[in-house]
C-alpha cells in the first residue's frame, strides 16, 4: 500500500471509534441479561472505563504510524512518492549517523520517481550537511527547475551557495527569499556574508535586508551588529539573558553563538570565528542549522590549517608558490570583485609569477593585491623580484618601478570594492632609474602606524638604508615578522629597516570597520603582492613559520 491509498489517521480513528462503540452496545446487551440493574451500574463503568483507555493508547498508535509515514511505523524505505517520509529519513539517518545509507536509498527512490522535486531537496540537503557542498547544489537547482514556483522558498540553495563561493548567486537567492520570509534576520545576515564576499564590509554594512520583527532572541541585536549600530558584546548580553530550552535544546545561545561566529569571520578575526563556532557546535543542537554550524566549523578548522605545508614544518622554508599556478592565491583589483584577475593581470609564465599590463587600455588606477591563502602571526619571508619593461599607460610617476609585499594585511573579503590598498604593513620594492639613488624595501602604512624608538609613528612612507638596484637585476628580499613585536627588513643579509608594534590606523576611513572592541594592535594578517602599474617578475616567494 502506497501512502496515497493509506487511510489518514483521521479516518482510521473514526473507523476504531464506531468498532468500538459496537463493542460497548453488545457488552451492554449481554450484561443487562445476566445481572439485575444495580450491578450493571456498577460493572458498567469499569468496562467503559477500560475501553476509553484501550481507544486512547490504540488512537495514539495510529496518529503515531501514520504521521511518520507508512515506512517509517514498518522500519522500512519508503515509497518513492512518500516525499515526507524520505525527509524524515534523512533526518533519522543524520542522528543515528547512517547518511551513506540514506543516500543510497534517496538515489533509488530518485530513480523511480525521477520528476519529484521534493526528493532532490531531500538529497541536496543530506548531501551538504554531510559536508558535501559542491555536490549539493545541482540537486537545489533540479528543485527549482522542475518546479520554479519553490524558488523563494529555497533558502537551503542560498547558504550552499555561500560555501561554494558563488556569492552573487547567493545574493539574489537571499534577496528573492525575503518576499516569503520578509520578518527573517537569518535570511538577511547570510545576505550580509555574501555582500561582505562582493563588496566589503563597509558597503555590505549599508546594505542590509531589514527584517521586520523577528521575535527569536537575539535576531534583532544581530541585525543590528552586522548594520554596525551595535556590538558583539550586546548581542553576547541578549543572548545569555535569557534561559529558555526547546526540547531540551539551547536555541538562544545557539543563534547568538552561531551568528556571533560567522560575524568574526566575515570581518576577518578568524580566531574569534573560531572560538565562538567551537562553542555553538559544542551545544549539540539539531537540525539543519545545526549542521549548517558544524559545516562551517570545518571550513574554519581546514583554513586555519592552510597552507598545510607551512604550519607543518615550522622552522623550515616552504614555498608559498608552486611553480605551475596561482593555486592558493587570489587576486583583488580596484574596482572588480574579490577573485577577478582583470586583463590577465597576475599569471604564471616561466616559472615565475610575472604582474603585467598588456590587457590594459590604461593603468587607470587599477591598483592590485594577490593574496596568499590564510593569515601569519611570527613567520620569516623571503621573495626573489626583478623590475621588468615599461610602465603601463597612464600609472603615476611615483609607481614607475615600485611594487611591494603587503605585512599583516586585512582579510581581502573585508576590503570595499573600489579600495586602492589593504589596510596593512607595505614593504616597498623599488628599483634604480639607472642613476640616481633609491633605496629599496622601504615602509608604507596604509590604514596603519607603526612605532620607533619607543613612540607612535605616524609619516606614510619612511626610507630604508638599503643600496639601489638598477635595471633588471634579480634582488632578494627578506622579512622578519615577529607578530606585534618588531618587523625587520633585510636585504643582502643586512637590515635596513627595522619597528615595533604595527597597529590599525583609527581616523582612516578603510581602517575603522576592522577596529573592534578598541584594538587596533595587528597581531598577524594576510600576505600580499602589489600592482601598481609597472611589470615584475617574482620567481621565489618563501615562509618559514616560526610559531
Amino acid at each position: 500500500m502506497t501512502s496515497q491509498d493509506r487511510p489518514s489517521p483521521v479516518v482510521r480513528l473514526s473507523n476504531l471509534i464506531r468498532i468500538l462503540g459496537r463493542i460497548v452496545q453488545d457488552m451492554r446487551k449481554h450484561l443487562s441479561h445476566r445481572f439485575d440493574s444495580r450491578a450493571l451500574c456498577i460493572l458498567l463503568p469499569v468496562v467503559l472505563s477500560t475501553w476509553v483507555f484501550a481507544a486512547l493508547v490504540l488512537a495514539t498508535w495510529v496518529f503515531a504510524t501514520c504521521s511518520l509515514s507508512p515506512a517509517m511505523a514498518q522500519d522500512r524505505e519508503p515509497d518513492p512518492q512518500d516525499t515526507r517520509g524520505w525527509s524524515n529519513v534523512v533526518e533519522k539517518a543524520l542522528r543515528e549517523g547512517t547518511a551513506d545509507q540514506a543516500l543510497e536509498g534517496v538515489n533509488r527512490a530518485i530513480a523511480a520517481a525521477p520528476d519529484l522535486s521534493q526528493l532532490y531537496l531531500a538529497r541536496g540537503s543530506l548531501l551538504f550537511r554531510t559536508g558535501k557542498i559542491d555536490e549539493s547544489l545541482p540537486d537545489f537547482d533540479k528543485v527549482i527547475a522542475i518546479d520554479p514556483k519553490v524558488k523563494p522558498y529555497l533558502w537551503q540553495r542560498g547558504i550552499a551557495l555561500y560555501y561554494a563561493g558563488k556569492f552573487q548567486e547567493g545574493l539574489d537567492q537571499f534577496q528573492v527569499h525575503r518576499e516569503v520570509n520578509p520578518n527573517d534576520v537569518e535570511n538577511a545576515f547570510w545576505h550580509f556574508l555574501c555582500a561582505v564576499k562582493l563588496k566589503g564590509l563597509a558597503a555590505a554594512q549599508k546594505d542590509v535586508l531589514l527584517s521586520g520583527n523577528d521575535e527569536r532572541v537575539p535576531m534583532m541585536q544581530i541585525q543590528q551588529m552586522i548594520q554596525g549600530k551595535a556590538t558583539v558584546d550586546q548581542v553576547i548580553a541578549a543572548t545569555e539573558k535569557n534561559k529558555r530550552l526547546v526540547n531540551g535544546a539551547d536555541y538562544d545561545r545557539f543563534y547568538g553563538y552561531l551568528y556571533i561566529g560567522l560575524y568574526y569571520d566575515a570581518v576577518g578575526n578568524r580566531a574569534k570565528a573560531l572560538e565562538w563556532m567551537r562553542k555553538c557546535v559544542a551545544l549539540g543542537v539539531p537540525g539543519y542549522m545545526g549542521d549548517v554550524a558544524k559545516v562551517h566549523l570545518d571550513t574554519l578548522e581546514q583554513r586555519n590549517a592552510q597552507p598545510a605545508s607551512p604550519n607543518q614544518k615550522k622552522g623550515q622554508w616552504v614555498s608559498l608558490f608552486n611553480g605551475k599556478d596561482l593555486t592558493g592565491w587570489t587576486p583583488k583589483i580596484r574596482g572588480f570583485e574579490l577573485g577577478n584577475n582583470y586583463a590577465k593581470t597576475f599569471r604564471v609564465q616561466d616559472g615565475m609569477i610575472q604582474v603585467r599590463y598588456d590587457g590594459y587600455e590604461k593603468f587607470d588606477e587599477r591598483f592590485g593585491h594577490l593574496f596568499f591563502d590564510g593569515v601569519y602571526s611570527k613567520y620569516r619571508l623571503k621573495i626573489e623580484y626583478r623590475f621588468v619593461g615599461e610602465q603601463a599607460t597612464g600609472g603615476p610617476g611615483w609607481a614607475t618601478r615600485n611594487s611591494g609585499v603587503m605585512l599583516h594585511g586585512q582579510r581581502p573579503e573585508t576590503m570595499t570594492i573600489d579600495q586602492d590598498f589593504p589596510c596593512s604593513i607595505e614593504a616597498q620594492f623599488l628599483g634604480g632609474n639607472g642613476k640616481d639613488p633609491r633605496t629599496t624595501l622601504n615602509l608604507c602604512t596604509p590604514g596603519t602606524h607603526v612605532e620607533m624608538d619607543g613612540k607612535l609613528f605616524k609619516p606614510h612612507c619612511t626610507n630604508s638604508k638599503s643600496k639601489t638596484y638598477h635595471g633588471d637585476q634579480w634582488v632578494t628580499a627578506e622579512f622578519e615578522v615577529l607578530g606585534n613585536e618588531v618587523i625587520r627588513h633585510i636585504v643582502d643579509g643586512q637590515v635596513v629597516l627595522e619597528y615595533q608594534r604595527p597597529q590599525l590606523d583609527p581616523s582612516d576611513a578603510n581602517a575603522k570597520p576592522l577596529i573592534r572592541d578598541g584594538m587596533v594592535q595587528l597581531e598577524l594578517g594576510t600576505i600580499s603582492l602589489q600592482s601598481e602599474s609597472h611589470p615584475i617578475d617574482f620567481r621565489k616567494v618563501e615562509i618559514m613559520v616560526l610559531e
